[in-house]
């Protein structure tokens, strides 16, 4: 008979993801043993269920739909282990998902610059614009073949082979404005209309710089270390940089946690907490058990770290600045061999259609609900000739769970174009526009078709707790020849997700 002993799988407070690193195909464990290890959860010795526990949740994601089944099982002692690891493997799933990186392979033949960069926009999806005010960049030829990459290695690839570099915080900043736009400053953060989420190429070579570059964020050792302060002595402070690619949103940076640092006199590096005049330091906990443990304190010293940075840098919307501290080695070293560690940070995730609101002609009187909560209600429909009125109230899902997609506005004269959003180019024209608050009107092939906002009010019954106000829209439709009628209300929105990233850095020298 079975001793009965309980096995914990630690889970980390909140929706924390991880990313597991990549395995060789030879590491990549056979349907057959993973059976067999779901057979020895229900052992009859204790040191074998927990042996068995241990590596399928080293296994990871491939053992996931072998867990599912397992939570099904007949075995009580299968069962219960089984729902312990299956959060844990879940989790890793999402992460993966979210930071799967978008691929593109690029491949240009004497291509003009101007059509190259046109091209590579189009194929990632992303804004990518070339700083040529003098007119001198766009004829310029470029031959590439990047094979099929991530994102931001083929950004690499084409900026160091068209001899472009990315437009830094600072340079940014001092760009011109559009004729009728100017910024918006709100306390503690700069909105560049026209910036955040672009990635703006000026003409000249950058710098190589060490980076991890394998998954929807991009982290390199910029190496600076004069952006937080004072260096205590005997210490290092190296500036990592942590670039969201544009489908994902930064909330806050959280911490970081080294695991392997050495330098070029293979001295390892001990990880020290980053002093900053008036805050205290931040500590990583049990990462390997997927814990990590953030006190208050900890999180209002990287926020001051923060503003210290954007102080002198500005703020571009895609990247972070982030401090690792190190005491130095006993002999003096030039640069890490390698540097590696887990990332942990809060993120919106990639736009995504969150409540759908189809069959528009039967849908009036209907609620359709989100699986995140939230909903969309369609009062009535009334179809024209040139435009459809759509009367609808609408439920914002809980904040802590979705972010709403903003809205884009027209600032002076100007016409902006906004971010693309799920594969849907918000924009405003004579008072028509895309989206608005993450609300769509689409054709059945998912065009969005262009809408204005007749009327705009708060309904009367409360939402549920945590849930933003309820509203009632009037929108106007326009047809268009080119597209379909009205067939589905949706809402566009961002999840909200903790992230733990994964980098190794190789050659990083040392300031």
């Amino acid at each position: 008979m079975r001793g009965r002993h309980l096995f914990v799988v630690p889970i980390v407070a909140g929706l924390t993801l991880m990313i597991p690193p990549p395995t060789s195909v030879g590491e990549t464990p056979n349907q057959k043993r993973i059976d067999k290890l779901i057979e020895q959860l229900g052992s009859s010795n204790f040191a074998e269920r927990e042996k068995a526990s241990r590596e399928l949740a080293a296994i990871g994601v491939p053992a996931l739909d072998a867990l599912r089944q397992a939570t099904k099982s007949e075995d009580a002692e299968v069962r219960k282990r089984a729902e312990e690891i299956l959060p844990r493997i879940e989790r890793q799933a999402e992460s993966m998902r979210v930071l799967a990186p978008t691929r593109v392979h690029l491949i240009y033949k004497d291509t003009p610059l101007g059509e190259a960069v046109a091209d590579f926009q189009k194929k990632s999806g992303y804004r990518i614009q070339l700083h040529d005010p003098d007119g001198k960049l766009r004829e310029r030829k470029l031959t590439l073949d990047t094979g099929e990459t991530t994102f931001w290695h083929a950004f690499v690839l084409f900026c160091d082979k068209a001899e472009l570099s990315e437009m830094s915080m600072e340079e940014l900043l001092r760009v011109p404005q559009p004729p009728g736009v100017q910024a918006v400053i709100r306390p503690g953060r700069s909105f560049m209309p026209g910036r955040n989420g672009q990635l703006i190429l000026k003409d000249g070579k950058a710098k190589k710089l060490s980076t991890d570059d394998r998954c929807a964020v991009r982290v390199r050792a910029l190496g600076k270390s004069d952006l937080f302060g004072n260096v205590p002595q005997g210490e290092i402070i190296l500036a990592l940089e942590v670039s969201l690619e544009p489908k994902l949103q930064w909330q806050m940076f959280q911490s970081i946690h080294v695991e392997k640092a050495v330098d070029n006199r293979d001295q390892k590096l001990t990880q020290v907490i980053p002093q900053v005049e008036g805050a205290a330091g931040i500590v990583g906990g049990n990462l390997a058990g997927g814990v990590v443990i953030l006190q208050q304190r900890q999180m209002q010293m990287q926020m001051q770290m923060q503003m210290m940075v954007r102080q002198k840098m500005g703020w571009s919307g895609l990247s972070q600045i982030v401090p690792v501290q190190f005491k130095k080695g006993v002999k003096e070293a030039q640069a890490l061999k390698e540097l590696s560690g887990t990332l942990t940070v809060q993120l919106l995730t990639a736009a995504q259609p969150l409540i759908a609101a189809d069959k528009l002609d039967k849908s009036a009187g209907k609620t359709f609900k989100g699986d995140k909560g939230g909903s969309i209600k369609i009062v009535s429909v009334q179809a024209e000739e040139d435009q459809t009125t759509i009367q609808l109230e609408f439920e914002q899902p809980p904040y802590d769970k979705v972010a709403p997609v903003q809205s884009h506005v027209i600032l002076g004269d100007g016409i902006r174009d906004g971010a693309q959003l799920a594969g849907v180019k918000a924009s405003i024209r004579d008072g028509f526009m895309e989206s608005f608050n993450g609300l769509s009107v689409q054709d059945n092939k998912g065009n969005a078709l262009p809408i204005k906002v007749a009327t705009a009010a708060p309904v009367q019954r409360q939402p549920g707790p945590g849930f933003g106000p309820i509203m009632s829209y009037v929108f106007l439709c326009r047809h268009e020849k080119d597209k379909g009628q009205p067939a589905k209300v949706v809402y566009l929105g961002r999840k909200r997700a903790t992230v733990e990233i994964p980098f190794v850095l190789k050659d990083v020298p040392l300031p």
